[in-house]
């Protein structure tokens, strides 16, 4: 599997969101946010949700600069939702000294469920070009030729001009998790759990690691999820990806909540 060679060698920095300077973002969180207090229609508060996403996105990568910001068909990894584990009442993993819950009664909810259709993503491309003859695609012909295009030979001439196609390059996504965290306090910490059929559910970046990893073949970046109220930013960087397709060796790490109070 090829790696895109776009999200690849820039340095990136963590975007800082200053609400209070921006024309629109402000007024779209909060008509957002009061909706899960006002118990809004699930349609409606998704609506709000991809609008606020958009101009998110739309802040962090102008169009100015040649980015797209578009809605994605719905990634597979999500396409029977998503669940999150629910610990016990009494259960505090301070207290545990991170050790995974233990249930008292077979019939103690376990967890919550986030449906399909209240899960959807965006993603950010711009158009860049590569060469038509050669499977390692660059986005910056010039740098990868080996001709120098300063001399020119009196017997051969000037050298030919290797032809090149635009082709959308994906830099990096979000994806919306529609929910009031009404359970939130109860679900337990991704920081407890491992990508595997054991548990009762995955961390919730492997809906990003799966994105970047699987789908857009980014080396390094960063991804966003919108998780109810809460504007989380996760770091990635591609390490290995299994001959079955999975991102097994992409690292997905919490870095920091741009919107909502941490919990």
């Amino acid at each position: 599997m090829d790696k895109n060679p776009m999200a690849q060698t820039a340095e990136l920095t963590l975007p800082t969101l200053r609400l209070d300077q921006h024309p629109t973002i402000p007024s779209l969180y909060q008509t957002y946010n009061d909706g899960f207090k006002q118990l809004a229609p699930k349609a409606l508060q998704l609506q709000r949700a991809k609008d606020l996403a958009l101009a998110l996105l739309q802040h962090y990568y102008p169009k100015s600069q040649g980015f797209t910001v578009e809605p994605t068909e719905p990634l597979n990894i999500a396409r029977h939702g998503w669940n999150f584990w629910l610990a016990p009442h009494d259960y505090n993993p301070q207290d545990k000294k991170s050790k995974l819950p233990t249930y008292h009664s077979p019939f103690e909810d376990k967890q919550h469920h986030i449906r399909p259709e209240h899960i959807t993503s965006f993603r950010v491309v711009s158009e860049q070009e590569f060469y038509n003859d050669s499977d390692d695609a660059t986005a910056n012909p010039e740098e990868h030729d080996d001709l120098n295009r300063d001399q020119v030979s009196a017997d051969t001439g000037p050298p030919k001009q290797r032809p090149t196609t635009k082709k959308p390059v994906e830099h990096t996504y979000l994806t919306i998790l529609l929910d009031d965290l009404s359970t939130f306090p109860r679900w337990v910490p991704d920081s407890l759990q491992q990508s595997n059929d054991r548990l009762i559910s995955n961390p919730r970046h492997d809906i990003l690691r799966y994105a970047l990893g699987v789908v857009a073949r980014i080396q390094k970046g960063y991804g966003f999820l919108l998780l109810g109220p809460r504007l989380e930013a996760y770091t990635y960087e591609w390490q290995d990806v299994a001959e079955d397709g999975r991102a097994e060796g992409a690292r997905t790490r919490y870095a920091t909540c741009l919107l909502e109070k941490e919990h």
